[in-house]
């Protein structure tokens, strides 16, 4: 039910800011892991709704971030999505290391 209302409240939102929507050319510039958002977020909430129950809300938080902040490194490391390359070093293997350990500490 809760998906329903947020789904009510962002209709009106739209008809409120009345922004029109893009132009099929515009649509098609836009790069292809940009669509992805949509679908990256139904299946977070997917696995949100699957997983606190299981997991509890700290681990799966601790997850959360965990599994971003690993994907910022690689992101970082390999210049994905046109960022700056910065290499993995000792300070950051650290850091992947400590974040880890967080989670096993909060899954105990």
């Amino acid at each position: 039910m809760s998906y329903f209302v947020g789904v009510i409240c962002m209709a009106l939102l739209a008809l409120v800011l009345r922004d029109p929507l893009p132009s099929a050319s515009l649509a098609a510039r836009i790069p292809w892991w940009s669509w992805s958002g949509g679908l990256f977020g139904a299946i977070f909430i997917g696995l949100a709704i699957l997983l606190v129950p299981q997991l509890g809300a700290a681990t799966f938080i601790a997850l959360l971030v965990t599994g971003q902040m690993l994907a910022a490194v690689t992101f970082d490391h390999f210049g994905w999505l046109g960022l700056a390359q910065r290499p993995i070093d000792a300070t950051r293997l650290i850091g992947v290391a400590l974040l880890i350990g967080g989670v096993v500490l909060i899954r105990r």
